[in-house]
């Protein structure tokens, strides 16, 4: 994984390897994927379409699968 990927929205930046990263590249990564998310880049924009898409059916949120409810309530996000 890269920036760019993250940047992109292709990839994640994972908390848990987060301590294997200079401060300063931990910092850069994470804002990355903030941004992402609120861009609506890559595979965050699939998430925003799926969240709308169940709510537009008319949906309760029990029903939406726990990983796209989990998703779209990150900190950070413009999706709930």
């Amino acid at each position: 994984m890269n920036l760019r990927q993250v940047t992109a929205g292709l990839a994640w930046h994972y908390k848990k390897y987060q301590k294997e990263q200079t401060p300063a590249d931990r910092d850069l990564y994470s804002e990355a994927e903030i941004m992402a998310r609120e861009n609506g880049q890559g595979e965050w924009a699939r998430i925003v379409a799926r969240t709308e898409s169940y709510t537009a059916l008319g949906v309760e949120e029990t029903y939406i699968p726990l990983r796209i409810q989990r998703l779209s309530r990150l900190k950070g996000s413009v999706y709930t």
